[in-house]
C-alpha cells in the first residue's frame, strides 16, 4: 500500500521531497530497514509485508493522515514543534534545519498542548508571568489563605486589569478575595527564577500558548517530556531569540544575551513574522531519513483511528 504525505512546509516552486520505504518484515525476527529514493511530489511511505492489525502500521497511516489538516504553501521559513517527538526545528528559507532542540510540552490528559498554526509576531526578554486564573486557583489562592506573605517570599505580586501593582507584600482578605473573584491578578517578576526564564516567544492565538525559557533545565534529560501546563518550554532559547531577530538589524548573540539581562519586559517585534507549526506526529521521517515512532501521548492517534476505521469520507 502506498500513501503520500504531504509535506507541512512546501512552498512556492519547491517540491522536491525524499521518498523513503518502509519495509517490515512479516516475522518477530525481522528488522525494520528503509530504502531512500528522490522523490518530486511528497514523503511516500510504502508498507508492504506488514499485518493490518500491526501497531506501527497503524501508527505510520495516522501521521500520514494528521498533516492533511496542516496548512501549506508557506513561502518562508518557519518554526515546526512535534508535541510527542519532545522536538523542536526552525527550517530556513530553503526548507534546511538551521536549528533544533528538546522541548517540554503540556502535560498529557491535564494541560494538553494544542494542535494549530499561527505566526510569530514578537519576542520579550525578561518576561513577566501573569498567572492564568486557573492556576492561581488550583496552585496559590490555597497557600495565600494559610500565609498572607506566600507571593512577596516567592518573587510574585498582585496587579489590577491595568498591571498596576496593587502590592507586593503581604495579601489581606479583601485583596485575597478579588484574587479570587478573578478581579485581582498575580504575576511573577522577572529574573532567572521568573517561570518564563529570561526570554518568550509570542505568536497571538486563542489558546493562549507561546514559547519560552525555564529555569528548569533538569527537564530536557528526560525522555518523556510533557510536563508544562501546556506551553512549550525550550532547550536553547538564546539560540530561538537569535535566529528568529536574523532579519533585525543588530541582533548578534551578544546582544541576546544583553536583553536576556537588561530592561525587563522588553518586547521586541520582529521584522518579519515567522509561521509557527504545532503539530503531533508520532511517526516522523528526520532529515538522515529514518523513521522514528513515538508514544501517542495524548491518545490523538487512537481517537483518529477510531474515525478512520468508519471509512470515507473522512473529516476535512
Amino acid at each position: 500500500m502506498a500513501i503520500v504525505l504531504r509535506e507541512a512546509l512546501t512552498g512556492g516552486a519547491r517540491h522536491r521531497f525524499d521518498k523513503v520505504q518502509i519495509v517490515l518484515g512479516g516475522s518477530d525476527g525481522d528488522v525494520p530497514h528503509i530504502r531512500r529514493q528522490q522523490g518530486q511530489l511528497g514523503v511516500h511511505v510504502e508498507a508492504s509485508a506488514i499485518p493490518a492489525e500491526q501497531g506501527a502500521h497503524r501508527k505510520a497511516v495516522a501521521d500520514i493522515m494528521h498533516p492533511r489538516w496542516l496548512p501549506v504553501g508557506l513561502h518562508s521559513g518557519a518554526i515546526v514543534a512535534n508535541i510527542p517527538e519532545f522536538r523542536l526545528r526552525a527550517y530556513d528559507e530553503d526548507y534546511k534545519i538551521v536549528l533544533s532542540m528538546n522541548v517540554v510540552v503540556g502535560k498529557a490528559y491535564a494541560h494538553n498542548t494544542p494542535v494549530f498554526a499561527d505566526t510569530m509576531q514578537y519576542v520579550v526578554f525578561r518576561p513577566y508571568w501573569n498567572v492564568p486564573y486557573s492556576i492561581a486557583k488550583a496552585e496559590f489562592l490555597t497557600r495565600l489563605a494559610r500565609d498572607p506573605d506566600y507571593l512577596a517570599k516567592k518573587g510574585f505580586e498582585v496587579v489590577n486589569s491595568g498591571q498596576d501593582v496593587v502590592t507586593s507584600g503581604a495579601v489581606t482578605g479583601d485583596i485575597l478575595a478579588q484574587l479570587r473573584a478573578g478581579k485581582l491578578y498575580i504575576r511573577q517578576m522577572p529574573g532567572p527564577k521568573n517561570s518564563l526564564g529570561l526570554v518568550k516567544f509570542i505568536f497571538p492565538n486563542s489558546s493562549n500558548v507561546y514559547m519560552h525559557d525555564t529555569p528548569a533545565k533538569e527537564f530536557f534529560a528526560k525522555l518523556r517530556r510533557d510536563f508544562s501546563h501546556g506551553c512549550i518550554r525550550l532547550e536553547k532559547p538564546a539560540d530561538l531569540a537569535l535566529w528568529v531577530l536574523h532579519e533585525n538589524p543588530g541582533w548578534d548573540i551578544d546582544r541576546v544575551r544583553a536583553a536576556m539581562n537588561g530592561t525587563p519586559n522588553e518586547q521586541v517585534n520582529l521584522d518579519h513574522p515567522i509561521p509557527v507549526l504545532i503539530v503531533y506526529g508520532t511517526a516522523v521521517v528526520t532529515e538522515d531519513g529514518v523513521v522514528h515512532f513515538y508514544d501517542d501521548i495524548y491518545g490523538h492517534d487512537a481517537a483518529l483511528e477510531k474515525v478512520l476505521a468508519k471509512g470515507y469520507p473522512y473529516p476535512g
